[in-house]
């Protein structure tokens, strides 16, 4: 599922709407999590979308787990939330941060491998070019003494 096809979750009230785990899932859902998706969330109990949630963001975004899901039942302590979702925030920034890195990193490397190809070329060529030049001096050569 692509990140344009999933639905924006809304926030109205930073403590309630974090009790069921579909804010959650859905932040993982539009950073690319398959494992929060619509269909597969849809029918689980707010316990077991917290559960996955909790669990997705530590093994797929290196998110330690500072909360568990009692943490997320009313009333929510929202400075617990809030440091958690900052955790969150911090991991997928870094994870995307690092995925541009890599891709760049490719990118380089192919550039540079296209660049080395492109020298090998005109080395051949100039070479081709100077025997060329080489044959016409000797044959103008023969031409002069006749």
């Amino acid at each position: 599922s692509s990140k344009s096809s999933n639905p924006v979750t809304v926030v109205s009230n930073f403590t309630s709407d974090w009790s069921d785990g579909s804010v959650l899932c859905s932040i993982l859902r539009h950073n690319g999590s398959e494992k929060t998706g619509m269909s597969r969330v849809a029918t689980m109990s707010a316990e077991e979308k917290i559960k996955t949630g909790l669990t997705v963001a530590e093994k797929e975004f290196d998110v330690p787990r500072l909360l568990d899901v009692s943490d997320f039942k009313k009333p929510i302590d929202e400075r617990n939330v809030l440091v958690y979702v900052s955790e969150l925030y911090i991991q997928i920034n870094a994870q995307k941060a690092d995925q541009a890195q890599k891709s760049f990193e490719k990118m380089r490397n192919e550039a540079n491998t296209q660049i080395g190809d492109l020298e090998a070329q005109i080395k051949s060529l100039k070479e081709k070019v100077s025997i060329s030049n080489k044959e016409l001096e000797d044959k103008n050569a023969k031409l002069k003494d006749l």
